[in-house]
């Protein structure tokens, strides 16, 4: 029994054995206390061994159901846990901080992730180049004076673009805007105005010529009269008006009125040959529509006191009516007129006035008549005698262009059936309204008074402004030629050659440079000319055959850009212009008889044949002045574009500006005189279309824009067509020079020429640096198209009067600015696209 209890013991030792190392294999304690001592590692050995066999189940148990873990996964962490732990000899005490510093490392390296997956990416316009020349701060200080871009643009897109301009221009005290540009400020009027300044200094600074009779004489004179008329005695200017008024046989509130010898007719002729004053009829020296082509008088309807039929509609006690009464009887009341004949007078003028405007037909269908057929039309007019009195080289036979035959009849009964009082009345206030903006301060002042009404002006113009002014519509070659050209300019000294040393050349004149401005406008001009051949080509409601006619037109036509070089040249040239034109110092009141005198010597020269120098010198600067602000203009005759200096200098228009400012400045003019030739070379096919075919009814025209009336229906449905199909012309060369930006910067992308283009190859995008794309500086968040949308709607910023916005179209022919604003954002696609603006949902339709 003994020995059988002997092996039973032993046998059971065997199996504690056996698991006691089944469970502490691989746990080694010297990996613990590496550094203890052999015999301390023995005898921890055997407490353990000891510490296993006390865990031993009491008999009976299962030993599979004992032994195995029940968290393998937790034992499997904890094992490498303390693996970790023991590689990196972490003791037992610095195992809680070294627990702290792994979970915020690993809070750290969370944080981390998050803000690279997070952080902001820096945009590309905050990586691209900034453009740091002078030319970039000229024209984003221009576009940031104006802007407010902390705006959001689709909340409110004229603050964005406009919410400085008033701010700027409304003050008073500094910039009495109003009087300088009537009723509304634009940035129109803002750059005549600087204009003005420029020309104002420019003569103020030119010494007095040698010669008398030079053109610079005449400048420098001319200027210094008009400035010294601010102080007229009223004597004089009383004098000098009863001399033209005895010049049409009296006045029936004058003195030496005498009604039985007062001819009608005789007065008629003496008014518009001697004096250039047009009542009932006003004929021009226009440019012919179609072959011969060349010039050919036209005869439209006369000249009224107020700007349009409009107002002589309003109510009675209107105040623009009870104004017009105040200046014709202030007018009255101060030539010495009592004052019940003078309200009588200002009743008469007024009421007659009406009728005549009431009862002209709407609309005007041109016609070419002989003179003597015109005569035939409208008998109880002097059409006849008045034209060969003005021009005596013309005769019964000469080819006229009548505005519209109906006109002049209806114009005519209107003459035959009223009494020679009204006539005559009517007769002398259109020859007052010529003198009175340069009679005395009296009756200056009862003028501003009718201006203020009219136009809510504030207060006069300067007289620099008013004069330089009129200098620049009458001598506007000598003006430009002056300054384009200084070796022109002399000093009374026999010693001085030229103004301000002999060495002083203009750029215009220096030969074998680049002219960089030129060449850009130049690219600018061949691409819009391209993208308007294809839009007619694939516009599917253009007939194919007045397609091509167009497009061969298109091909053809030129750039001209300034006054000709070899003009320039010519010393002589520009005094010869002048020779005929006489003034005098001592009263500036007879000068305006002597420059209609000059005005119908040039018409005359139009009216024969011209080379091409001269022809373009004629379109370039109007006689009459009605093109002093057109920076482009087109030449059916030439078919040449023909574009004002003025359009190519700084702060317009410079080669290193950013061509989306270039685009929405001269490019936009351009584009809108490219539309209107189209629209009259469609007229000059229409005219041989019909002389080919030999008809007569002329009213159907095969050529139309598309769906004008849409964009018209967009204002006011009372204002004059003419301010109907400038809005159409406005909202579609908006549309046609953005599309032709975006195809412009496609093609500088691709490095593609421009098609159709005639510069030499040493002209590409390289050498105006377009391809370096740089950013404008205060404005490097905008691209291309965005800077395009901000500069083009501010040709639209204003600042207009309270009541102006109503009566702009009947004056000038133009919605109001603010209008004009908000129908481009509406119907110009590209603007809202570019700034991420929703859409509009229905836009108007046209050619482009």
């Amino acid at each position: 029994m003994a020995s059988n209890n002997g092996i039973n013991g032993d046998t059971n030792n065997s199996k504690l054995k056996e698991t006691s190392d089944k469970y502490t294999n691989n746990f080694d304690p010297n990996e613990i206390s590496p550094l203890r001592t052999g015999q301390a590692k023995e005898s921890v050995g055997a407490d353990s061994a000891q510490v296993q066999i006390n865990m031993i189940q009491p008999a009976g148990t299962d030993d599979a159901d004992a032994f195995v873990p029940k968290k393998k996964g937790t034992n499997i962490i904890k094992g490498t846990y303390e693996a970790v732990l023991t590689h990196l000899d972490i003791s037992q005490r610095a195992r809680t901080s070294f627990l702290i510093a792994t979970a915020l490392c690993a809070v750290l390296l969370i944080v981390i992730i998050a803000m690279i997956a997070f952080w902001p990416r820096i945009p590309f316009y905050m990586k691209a180049e900034v453009c740091v020349e002078r030319e970039c701060m000229e024209s984003s200080s221009q576009i940031l004076l104006w802007a407010n871009t902390s705006i959001n643009v689709c909340d409110n897109p004229y603050e964005w673009a406009c919410g400085k301009f008033e701010d700027e221009y409304l003050d008073q005290l500094q910039h009495d805007s109003f009087g300088f540009a009537g009723g509304e400020w634009t940035m129109k009027a803002h750059a005549d105005y600087e204009e003005i300044s420029k020309i104002h200094a420019f003569i103020a600074q030119m010494p007095l010529a040698g010669s008398t009779f030079s053109a610079q004489s005449m400048l420098k004179g001319l200027h210094s009269t008009c400035m010294a008329s601010e102080t007229l005695d009223k004597q004089q200017a009383d004098s000098e008006l009863k001399e033209a008024i005895f010049a049409l046989l009296g006045w029936v509130y004058g003195e030496t009125w005498q009604a039985n010898s007062w001819d009608f007719r005789q007065a008629m002729i003496t008014i518009q040959s001697k004096y250039g004053v047009f009542p009932f009829f006003k004929f021009s020296v226009v440019n012919r529509n179609s072959k011969p082509f060349g010039n050919i008088i036209k005869i439209s309807e006369g000249e009224y006191g107020l700007p349009h039929k409009m107002f002589y509609n309003l109510e009675t006690d209107h105040k623009i009516i009870r104004a017009y009464k105040l200046l014709l009887r202030d007018f009255a009341i101060n030539f010495g007129v009592v004052s019940d004949n003078a309200r009588k007078f200002a009743d008469e003028v007024f009421h007659f006035e009406k009728r005549i405007v009431n009862s002209l037909p709407e609309r005007r269908q041109h016609v070419i008549l002989t003179l003597s057929d015109v005569q035939k039309k409208a008998p109880s007019l002097p059409i006849s005698e008045t034209i060969t009195t003005t021009f005596s080289k013309l005769n019964d036979q000469t080819l006229i262009l009548v505005e519209d035959e109906a006109l002049l009849t209806q114009l005519s009964i209107i003459a035959s059936t009223t009494d020679e009082s009204p006539l005559n009345n009517f007769l002398t206030w259109s020859l007052v309204r010529h003198f009175l903006p340069f009679m005395s301060r009296e009756y200056r002042a009862a003028l501003q008074e009718f201006y203020s009404d009219i136009y809510g002006i504030e207060r006069p113009q300067p007289i620099w402004y008013f004069c330089t002014k009129l200098i620049k519509n009458w001598m506007p070659f000598a003006v430009d030629g002056l300054r384009q050209n200084p070796r022109l300019i002399v000093t009374a000294s026999p010693n001085s050659v030229n103004y301000n040393g002999n060495d002083r050349t203009s750029d215009f004149l220096i030969q074998d440079r680049t002219n960089y401005n030129h060449e850009l406008l130049k690219m600018i001009f061949y691409h819009l000319r391209h993208q308007l051949k294809r839009s007619i080509d694939e516009n599917v409601a253009i007939d194919q055959e007045i397609t091509t006619y167009i497009n061969d037109k298109l091909s053809e036509m030129k750039l001209q850009i300034g006054i000709p070089a070899e003009l320039l040249k010519d010393e002589e040239y520009l005094n010869k212009f002048y020779k005929e034109f006489y003034w005098r110092k001592l009263h500036f009141l007879d000068n305006l008889e002597f420059h209609w005198t000059f005005v119908k010597r040039k018409m005359e020269v139009m009216l024969e044949p011209m080379n091409v120098t001269d022809k373009i010198i004629a379109n370039l600067y109007s006689l009459a002045g009605s093109n002093d602000n057109q920076l482009v203009q087109y030449s059916i005759d030439l078919n040449t574009i023909i574009v004002s200096n003025r359009a190519v200098e700084k702060p317009f228009f410079h080669f290193k500006y950013p061509i989306s400012f270039n685009f929405a400045r001269i490019g936009a003019e351009l584009s809108q005189l490219l539309l209107n030739a189209v629209f009259r070379i469609g007229e000059q096919y229409k005219d041989e279309f019909y002389a080919n075919h030999k008809l007569v009814n002329k009213t159907k025209s095969p050529f139309s824009l598309g769906e004008t009336d849409c964009i018209e229906r967009l204002s006011d449905p009372k204002i004059p067509q003419t301010a109907k199909d400038s809005l159409v012309s406005d909202v579609t060369s908006g549309r046609f020079t953005s599309n032709c930006l975006a195809e412009f910067l496609r093609l500088m992308e691709a490095s593609q020429p421009v098609p159709d283009s005639e510069l030499p190859d040493t002209v590409t995008y390289d050498l105006f640096d377009l391809r370096q794309r740089k950013r404008q500086p205060g404005l490097r968040s905008f691209d291309d198209m965005q800077l395009f949308s901000l500069v083009y709607m501010q040709r639209y910023c204003s600042a207009t009067n309270g009541h102006y916005k109503h009566y702009k179209a009947f004056v000038e022919m133009e919605i109001p600015a603010r209008q004009g604003f908000n129908i481009n954002w509406e119907q110009i696609s590209w603007l809202k696209k570019s700034l991420s603006c929703t859409a509009t949902k229905k836009q108007c339709k046209n050619i482009v």
